[in-house]
């Protein structure tokens, strides 16, 4: 495992909001290995995390950066980088360092990667409505669909957990077809959000693609005496 590349940004912008925060660190994490499986996918989940701190005693703490996927939580990745090894890259987002720092003291956690193949669920819409879906790749995974018609447009919804990163995308098929929907939509990162035009054709089904992971490893890593940019 080594840290790929480390980036500080500092942003001023006209449009931003008072407490727009568009100050931060970037640390990208390559998690490689051997690997069995040829899948171009990868699924990982922080499991522990130090305090980082810089040089001068700032502890630096993780934070969201908008739609990028991050840790912590579950991140799946397509970005991969091979040399006599391979993996994906991940990306740690954090608060800056202090202007005066020079060097990350350390950098210790564990990781789970796992990596993964996409496969396709199939569920009845109608009779999964208001319930929480039942098959053996969505244990400790709860998904529960609903859907609704107003005003002639149809809004399918998913109640998923906090950390989804497994779900890799999801729709609504009828008669062998996808149907194309108006909107796409994520609330709370708990509810996400499908609009169609019109009803619903008979036999709809709810159609997941999920990742499946096919191989894991656990990485624990300790990095000291981090040189910033």
């Amino acid at each position: 495992m080594e840290i790929n590349e480390i980036e500080i940004t500092h942003r001023k912008v006209s449009y931003a909001q008072e407490k727009a925060d568009l100050t931060y660190m970037t640390v990208g994490l390559w998690f490689t290995s051997d690997w069995k499986g040829k899948e171009e996918s990868y699924w990982v989940k922080l499991l522990d995390l130090a305090p980082v701190v810089d040089d001068t005693g700032k502890v630096l703490a993780l934070k969201p950066l908008g739609d990028i996927p991050s840790l912590p939580g579950e991140v799946l990745s397509n970005q991969i980088m091979t040399r006599d090894k391979t993996g994906p890259i991940i990306t740690m987002v954090l608060e800056e360092p202090n202007r005066r720092a020079t060097r990350l003291k350390h950098l210790k956690g564990k990781a789970e990667v796992s990596q993964v193949r996409s496969q396709t669920l199939k569920f009845d819409l109608v009779a999964a409505q208001g319930k929480v879906l039942d098959h053996s790749l969505l244990k400790g995974f709860p998904i529960r669909p609903a859907w609704k018609e107003k005003d002639g447009y149809t809004f399918a919804t998913l109640g998923v957990p906090p950390m989804h990163a497994r779900l890799v995308s999801w729709g609504l098929e009828a008669q062998g077809q996808m149907l194309e929907d108006l909107s796409i939509g994520e609330r709370g990162r708990i509810t996400l959000d499908h609009t169609y035009q019109g009803s619903l054709p008979k036999g709809c089904l709810l159609v997941l693609q999920v990742a499946v992971p096919t191989e894991t490893k656990t990485f624990e890593f300790d990095f000291t005496d981090i040189e910033l940019p």
